[in-house]
């Protein structure tokens, strides 16, 4: 049995340290925040949720980096919840150019 007591020791600081690590980083991402500012105090806008432009099913109450590609998750703003009907617009700056 004694000779198990080093091996056992090892295997728990290496679990530590994995779930310190894990810790860490999940609280990194946890940071909340209600809104997204865009300058101007009138025109604020409440985010719904933050998604990974990769899987965009997939909703995050908070911002962050993405658990499935690692990039900043992007915010879904109040105003254009109801925007995304299926079909395609283009800014009629973009049509000039």
């Amino acid at each position: 049995m004694r000779r198990w007591t080093p091996i056992f020791i090892v295997l728990g600081a290496f679990a530590a340290g994995i779930l310190l690590t894990w810790l860490v980083m999940h609280r990194r991402t946890m940071a909340p925040i209600a809104a997204v500012s865009t300058g101007d105090a009138a025109t604020d806008k409440k985010a719904l949720y933050w998604y990974d432009p990769m899987v965009p099913q997939q909703h995050f109450d908070h911002p962050g980096k993405s658990p499935y590609m690692d990039m900043q998750l992007v915010p879904k703003l109040a105003d254009t919840a109801g925007a995304d009907t299926g079909t395609v617009r283009i800014d009629p700056r973009q049509v000039q150019s």
